[in-house]
């Protein structure tokens, strides 16, 4: 537990590259002009205003542009400086945190989907000071030492230095601030919040040991959060205030929960209920929105059964009721419909792609078999990861007629670099390409917003396990063969 807990110690935001000035980029004074290059060619790109900060899910866009074949693409855009913005490829952000008005011009560009983007020029600022305030004020790296070190009153002093840094840098900052409204709300949502996310985070993994024994005093901890505030009103979030709100629903709701489990026996659905009744009975306004969103979701991180779909229906019908910001809730209803859809039972969406030879395969083709589908892209490096595991899984199956192995790459990439890159993998069974990524058809007809994805269909073609081990994790083989078996 404690390996999961230092991967999940501190949320920092993208750091952006420092800017560089750029000559010859011409303004429009009745619209902010974003512009630059992706990795992307021909494809549509999307700009949103005051998005909702929860990545990989549908929302409207605020406007469009085409991404021409050599990767460049401008927005011109009616901004606002009292609003954020961000841009997007559907489901992959692009850069989130940009913060612009009229008369303004932004040039960002990004040379591969492994790195960050880059502000090269920004004629108003305040996207290039939100980018660099994080580079300039950063964890240092002391407070990681003594994490390591369990030295908890040590990086509480940390945290709190950097935070004094910090305000005293914004303190020196006001013009910008002011010019641009909504980047000094995010910036006090920095000083006021993230400390207390950071120590948060900190608690969470000092606080158990590897057999889950505390560790911490109690007193320290219940004191430390009985001190939390937040925000009641029913504006947008900063993305300051949503990090320290998915803080607050881990380790808070886990110290809560621990304590309340001492004292009393709590069946299944009770347990799936409990976090979405402790953000429901401590949070108001749009804070409890994006907490009743972020309890839903957690809901179905792992396989969707009977009890699950029971309890978001409950939680849906509570969303109505108390709901502030109506596109939680639209979003949260669209959710569980794609997942009723794709629950151990259903059938299994029938789709057609083509192979590494130009041929067209559907998944209907390997009825009578149990397939083990992937969802992965050769831009993934976790995906990489899988793959010496993978090619081991599949060995142990060779010789078994009733398992099929069926990869969905979502691709950038050319066609002819993605065989290129699969034939060099050496991996068996049937791959198919997908292309735009997140934005294809069959990873939105599945709900594919992060990969490496696996999930097992049987030999009737209907869903057996919607989210499936890895071929990395223990009891993979047995999963196929006992679902192949029946």
């Amino acid at each position: 537990m404690k390996n999961i807990l230092l991967q999940l110690a501190i949320f920092f935001p993208i750091i952006f590259t420092m800017c560089t000035p750029v000559k010859g980029v011409a303004t429009n004074p009745n619209h902010a002009v974003i512009k630059g290059t992706v990795p992307e060619k021909n494809q549509m790109m999307y700009i949103y205003q005051n998005p909702l900060n929860l990545n990989g899910y549908d929302e409207i866009a605020f406007d469009s542009a085409i991404i021409d074949s050599t990767g460049k693409y401008s927005l011109n855009v009616d901004c606002s400086p009292n609003s954020n913005y961000s841009i997007r490829m559907k489901a992959r952000f692009v850069m989130s945190n940009i913060y612009c008005k009229n008369g303004d011009t932004i040039v960002l560009n990004q040379s591969d989907l492994e790195s960050n983007p880059e502000v090269v020029y920004d004629k108003g600022g305040a996207t290039k000071f939100f980018a660099n305030f994080y580079k300039r004020y950063p964890m240092p790296p002391e407070y990681f030492t003594k994490m390591q070190e369990g030295k908890l009153l040590e990086c509480l002093a940390v945290i709190d230095k950097l935070k004094q840094e910090r305000s005293t840098f914004l303190m020196m900052n006001t013009y910008i601030l002011n010019t641009y409204p909504r980047l000094k709300r995010e910036m006090d949502a920095i000083l006021k919040y993230e400390a207390s996310r950071d120590k948060m985070n900190t608690l969470m993994y000092l606080y158990y040991d590897e057999n889950d024994s505390i560790t911490v005093s109690d007193t320290h901890c219940t004191d430390f959060i009985d001190k939390l505030q937040f925000e009641n009103g029913n504006t947008d979030l900063t993305g300051a205030y949503s990090s320290f709100l998915t803080t607050f629903l881990e380790f808070p709701y886990i110290h809560w929960r621990f304590k309340l489990m001492k004292s009393k026996i709590i069946n299944r659905y009770e347990r799936l209920s409990l976090r979405f009744e402790f953000c429901k009975s401590r949070l108001n306004g749009t804070s409890r929105d994006y907490g009743m969103f972020y309890c839903f979701l957690k809901l179905f991180s792992g396989d969707a059964d009977s009890n699950i779909f029971a309890v978001a229906e409950k939680q849906l019908k509570d969303f109505r009721e108390f709901v502030v910001d109506m596109r939680y809730l639209e979003i949260a209803t669209k959710l569980y419909n794609t997942k009723l859809a794709l629950a151990q039972g259903k059938t299994a969406p029938n789709f057609t792609l083509p192979d590494l030879t130009s041929k067209n395969i559907s998944l209907s083709d390997f009825k009578g078999k149990t397939i083990y589908m992937e969802f992965t892209g050769t831009w993934c490096g976790p995906c990489r990861k899988e793959i010496p595991f993978m090619k081991e899984l599949q060995k142990k199956c060779k010789n078994n007629p009733h398992v099929q192995f069926l990869t969905v790459w979502l691709e950038g990439a050319t066609p002819e670099m993605w065989v290129k890159y699969v034939q060099s993998t050496g991996l068996e069974g049937v791959h198919i390409y997908s292309s735009s990524q997140f934005a294809g058809e069959v990873p939105k007809l599945y709900q594919i917003s992060g990969v490496p994805a696996f999930m097992i269909i049987d030999k009737n073609g209907k869903v057996a396990m919607p989210s499936a081990k890895h071929p990395s994790e223990d009891g993979v083989y047995e999963d196929i063969i006992h679902i192949a078996g029946q």
